[in-house]
């Protein structure tokens, strides 16, 4: 395969709808691994989110920055494999059951997956006009990376601290892989996913450090997942 990857399933990812020509198109940036990148709901341009699962190993690093949304906020859960995000202050390290959330901005991030692995991750891509639609009002509540992005004070590039994925997290991801719901109800069900997934992690106590990483500042559910099952799955 000239691309230098190894798709290790064959998936065929769903028919993505037509875009303006001027529109950020994001899956040049996964030619490299084919089916190993697998949208599983949404249409960014058109609903402001999508929800996207990816399964491959390369061979050479793999510029994964070229499939971040400009002016947008983009959550990683990273199951396997290591990667790094670099905004114009400091680098962060993605390790196997980790989770980070960066803007795009200017200058761009910088980010790389790592050659000789397999790596395995979902992602939330959110538009600045999606989050400022539900999270209007509660801008002092959040996550300065987050705030900053909604009151357009800077258009800094950014990447918050990594975090471990908890038990809760990881029932979520298997849920986002398998979704309990008929075809049709698809989008609505991962709509409000998204926005669960955003009241959950988006949130910063007011005066928290925000170089601490955003579970810190909540409980742990009691609800109970084991990360090997996610991760050989």
């Amino acid at each position: 395969m000239k691309s230098g990857a190894t798709v290790l399933r064959s998936v065929k990812a769903p028919a993505r709808a037509e875009r303006k020509e001027h529109a950020f198109r994001e899956a040049a940036a996964w030619s490299a691994v084919g089916a190993g990148w697998l949208p599983l709901c949404g249409k960014f341009q058109e609903l402001g989110f999508s929800v996207e699962w990816h399964d491959f190993e390369c061979y050479q690093p793999l510029d994964w920055s070229r499939s971040f949304h400009p002016d947008s906020l983009e959550l990683c859960f990273n199951l396997a494999g290591s990667g790094f995000i670099t905004d114009p202050k400091q680098q962060v390290q993605l390790a196997a059951n980790t989770f980070s959330f960066y803007r795009q901005g200017s200058p761009p991030l910088v980010a790389q997956r790592q050659p000789g692995q397999r790596h395995k991750f979902i992602t939330i891509e959110f538009s600045r006009l999606f989050l400022q639609r539900h999270l209007s009002g509660q801008t002092a509540n959040l996550h300065p990376l987050v705030r900053t992005l909604l009151d357009g004070d800077s258009q800094a590039s950014q990447v918050a601290p990594a975090d471990r994925l908890g038990s809760t997290l990881l029932a979520l991801i298997d849920t986002l892989r398998h979704p309990p719901v008929f075809a049709p109800a698809h989008q609505l069900w991962f709509q409000c996913k998204a926005l669960e997934t955003a009241a959950q992690l988006f949130f910063h106590p007011p005066g928290a450090n925000s170089s601490v990483p955003a579970s810190s500042a909540r409980p742990e559910s009691a609800s109970s997942a084991r990360a090997s099952s996610f991760v050989s799955g």
